[in-house]
């Protein structure tokens, strides 16, 4: 685990960064083609479930900023 200072710090990191991965990717079924409307749509709903629920645990509002394309960005 380089760039931390202690396994267990990578170990933790990696295990959190592999579980948000798999909640928002979209899985389809049997290898069909999902447009990228629909992905977008599945992707926007999860992104905001996490939201909410990350700022009902941090008792802060969490705002989004709407940008997906690959600058996704949060005021805390």
């Amino acid at each position: 685990m380089l760039g931390f200072a202690k396994f267990e710090s990578g170990s933790r990191f990696c295990t959190a960064f592999d579980e948000l991965r798999n909640y928002l990717r979209i899985q389809s079924a049997g290898h069909e083609h999902v447009p990228a409307g629909v992905r977008r749509n599945i992707f926007t709903e999860r992104w905001s479930t996490l939201m909410t629920e990350l700022s009902a645990q941090i008792q802060g509002p969490i705002v989004y900023s709407g940008r997906l394309n690959g600058a996704v960005s949060a005021d805390f």
